[in-house]
């Protein structure tokens, strides 16, 4: 073969060799294309944020939907993981109408309800961006359910607490805090008992940014006429203070937004034992909570529809 005849096989295998790696190129190009499209009508979880924690402070005053807070933002994977997709679906439906984005101290909120439901279906975003945690509390047909980041503790600003009361919602319990060993055996040590069976629930009475326990009691040790044994514990470092066992209650027992010594005032229904059925007020004393409710004046009844209710009476 002369010089020139290898010099044309040569020059025609550099061609098709670069034929086929356009082609391969082509095919990967149109492949990666087709994936990023599935991933954006999946709204890909793990795409690049584009409301990174970081920047949160220069969105304050804008609105949640403008600014992708439930679409692209850091924390969507966060949100996900607390409400499922479904519930993240309904967040945002419940921002159609919403407050801007709005700073309290340290704590980043806004609110929103969907239009002409307010009292029904709405919700909240609390952010912590020092420990990158959230709450949220989700309103749907009226009951409020309340999601946070576990072992997180956000101070509530004051537009949220007024929205909360204001909303006068069933709080649902079983999406508290799951129940800590360390929480279960302070249960156990208020009822003096390792059988016992009781329903707790996690609020913030003193709104310290952390979460007390109001638990209740029930079977033949913690039952009369008059009703049932409720006890209530304050956190307190890493454990818990006992601040009230109240005999003789029945349920539901309501959350108030009256306060005294700094403790949000508890609602119970009181009857049987020769007293009338009725709703009294606890009110903590700086030290304690009352210990029987069937011996509180007049003064201490109050509408049986007031507050949120912690633990209900329907079972």
């Amino acid at each position: 073969m002369s010089p020139f005849e290898r010099l044309l096989v040569a020059a025609v295998v550099l061609v098709l060799a670069s034929c086929e790696r356009t082609s391969v190129q082509d095919q990967h190009d149109v492949t990666s294309a087709r994936h990023t499209a599935e991933a954006s009508a999946r709204g890909e979880r793990h795409a690049e944020p584009d409301v990174a924690w970081a920047l949160l402070d220069s969105k304050v005053g804008q609105y949640p939907l403008q600014i992708g807070l439930f679409t692209k933002s850091a924390f969507v994977d966060d949100l996900r993981a607390l409400i499922g997709e479904a519930g993240l679906q309904t967040l945002r439906h419940n921002f159609e109408t919403a407050a801007p984005l709005q700073r309290d101290g340290t704590v980043l909120f806004t609110s929103g309800n969907r239009p002409h439901e307010g009292g029904s279906e709405a919700a909240y975003l609390l952010l912590d961006q020092t420990h990158k945690a959230v709450e949220v509390g989700l309103w749907t047909n009226g009951a409020l359910s309340v999601y946070k980041t576990p072992g997180s503790h956000i101070r509530k600003p004051a537009d949220i607490r007024t929205m909360i009361a204001n909303s006068a919602a069933p709080i649902s319990t079983a999406t508290s805090p799951m129940e800590t060993p360390l929480a279960r055996t302070a249960i156990k040590t208020l009822f003096e008992g390792d059988h016992v069976t009781y329903e707790a629930a996690f609020v913030d009475l003193d709104e310290d940014g952390k979460q007390d326990i109001v638990a209740y009691a029930s079977g033949p040790e913690y039952c009369g006429s008059g009703g049932c044994s409720m006890g209530v514990l304050r956190a307190k470092g890493k454990g818990y203070d006992t601040i009230g066992r109240t005999a003789v209650t029945q349920l539901p027992i309501r959350l108030l937004s009256s306060r005294s010594h700094g403790l949000h005032d508890l609602g119970v229904a009181v009857s049987g034992g020769g007293a009338s059925g009725h709703a009294v007020r606890l009110r903590f004393d700086g030290r304690r909570y009352p210990s029987n409710p069937t011996t509180l004046p007049d003064s201490a009844t109050f509408n049986t529809d007031a507050g949120t209710v912690l633990i209900p009476s329907a079972r």
